[in-house]
């Protein structure tokens, strides 16, 4: 509704109506003025020159508060913000799983057996949208033994089939499946790890000429994502075929909607490249940020046992054709070694805790066994089966110095007639002495004798005759004449016409 209206239409007669419409006119334009600006400055504010709104509208996200806006012109940025919509109000539709494809699907099975100089099969198939796997009599076929065409729907080995085979063909649409990718590997001797490029979520399938191989450290390899290497349990022979295909990506994940939350952006709305489903490839490489200047001025190695072909300067070749692989490379025409005097050997996971050494010919290296048959361990010094420590003048301390016994014989011959008695045969004194044998004889007659100390026997009675009687103790006797002295003696009993006894004791004498 209009606020300034005519007083006095058409009755400008006197001066007080003139007087009323032009002080009405007058409230009006006061009560139009806001901030000490007329109508004309307010609506410049926000007009150009040709009439179009060019008001000062800011609008911004605030991620606590939400979507926000302000008009004019603040001191600073944080003065006159406005809510439009809260921070939980902006979030597009719900997220929508449309389904995936996590493999690669297998069809158009063909099974054909053939006679044997076969070389063409025939398969329809479509190579712009499909890869193709042969089996022969069940084994995978590397791809490089045959060459398949959709147009002539055929294929093709390059040997001919040897005897009655049975070829089973399969259809892959790795058209339809991200991340699809095969590898025919060919080893060399003594390689145990070959690289493939894989992340933790692909599933794959490994053949070693032909042959399904199953994963495990108990089986026949370990993957691993995190070097991007498969490592056999056994050692490769030189031309083994290694195939790896992947058959799954676990972690193939499609979301729909607007994602503006924290679970699918950062805090300044980009989308993480983890949350985005990039296939392997899917980044052309002038895309990466010095990506083409650096694969350019990349290493290229070559594992094999055959000089490789069409090198380029700065190529590096491990020479395979040897026991020992030999690093080269590539200068001016020719390859050069790296090492010309020897190379140093590839270790295998069988050389673990083994050390490195000049071989015995002297011209190169070797990796060996520790050998320490010769070494003493510190745990053997003064211990029990091993060996004495040194003092200081390097001399073996006297506590672990052994007894050490002298051996020794007393004799004595009995002249003449030989009555029964005791007749002694030596003194002891400051010794300990250990008897262990006895030899009797007789000139004529006979007797039996008994060994006696200080006039005491011990041990068993034996004869003698005059055949010589050497005499082993069953237990050594000891005579300990350390604190006084001992005697030792023979007590002769049924002596018969006994003459000229001849007696010898064997002893053992102990000294510290």
């Amino acid at each position: 509704m209009a606020r300034i209206r005519q007083q006095h239409p058409q009755n400008y007669t006197s001066t007080g109506n003139i007087n009323n419409e032009f002080e009405s006119i007058l409230r009006y334009l006061n009560a139009a003025e806001v901030g000490s600006k007329s109508v004309a400055e307010l609506l410049a504010s926000i007009f150009d020159t040709e009439g179009d709104f060019a008001g000062a509208i800011e609008m911004r996200l605030d991620t606590t508060s939400g979507l926000q806006y302000r008009t004019g012109t603040y001191a600073t940025t944080e003065e006159g913000w406005l809510n439009i919509a809260e921070i939980d109000d902006l979030r597009g539709r719900a997220g929508q799983d449309f389904g995936t494809i996590e493999a690669p699907l297998f069809y158009n099975r063909s099974e054909q057996t053939v006679a044997s100089g076969t070389t063409v099969i025939n398969y329809t198939f479509d190579e712009a949208t499909d890869d193709i796997v042969v089996y022969v009599n069940g084994i995978l076929q590397a791809a490089s033994t045959y060459t398949s065409s959709s147009s002539a729907g055929t294929v093709t080995f390059g040997t001919a089939l040897s005897g009655t085979s049975t070829v089973i063909i399969y259809s892959i649409r790795s058209s339809t499946v991200t991340g699809f990718r095969r590898q025919d590997t060919t080893a060399a001797t003594g390689q145990a790890v070959v690289p493939f490029i894989h992340t933790a979520d692909e599933r794959l399938l490994v053949y070693r000429n032909g042959v399904l191989q199953r994963e495990g450290a108990s089986y026949d390899y370990v993957a691993s994502s995190g070097t991007d290497t498969l490592t056999f349990t056994t050692t490769l022979m030189n031309g083994d075929i290694i195939s790896v295909m992947t058959i799954e990506n676990t972690s193939a994940v499609q979301v729909g909607g607007l994602m503006t939350e924290d679970e699918f952006t950062d805090e300044n709305g980009y989308i993480p490249l983890t949350k985005l489903a990039i296939p392997d490839a899917g980044i052309a490489p002038a895309k990466v940020a010095t990506l083409v200047t650096e694969l350019a001025d990349k290493a290229h190695l070559v594992i094999a046992s055959t000089t490789p072909s069409s090198a380029s300067d700065g190529w590096l070749w491990l020479d395979t054709s040897s026991a020992t692989p030999e690093l080269k490379f590539y200068e001016s025409g020719q390859w050069y070694t790296t090492s010309p005097d020897a190379s140093l050997p590839v270790p295998a996971t069988t050389d673990a805790l083994r050390y490195l050494r000049v071989n015995s010919a002297g011209a190169g290296f070797e990796i060996a066994d520790l050998n320490l048959s010769s070494v003493v361990l510190k745990t053997a010094k003064g211990a029990a089966n091993g060996v004495a420590t040194l003092d200081a003048q390097a001399l073996i301390p006297a506590a672990q110095l052994p007894t050490i016994r002298s051996i020794g014989t007393y004799s004595k011959i009995l002249s003449g007639s030989v009555s029964n008695g005791t007749h002694q045969i030596t003194r002891l004194w400051k010794q300990t002495t250990m008897i262990d044998g006895l030899s009797i004889k007789t000139g004529a007659g006979s007797c039996s004798v008994q060994i006696s100390v200080d006039g005491t026997t011990y041990g068993s009675v034996y004869s003698a005759t005059t055949t010589t009687s050497d005499i082993t103790l069953p237990a050594s006797m000891e005579v300990n004449a350390e604190a006084n002295s001992r005697s030792v003696e023979i007590a002769v009993t049924s002596a018969s016409g006994c003459t000229d006894l001849q007696i010898a004791i064997s002893t053992a004498t102990e000294t510290a």
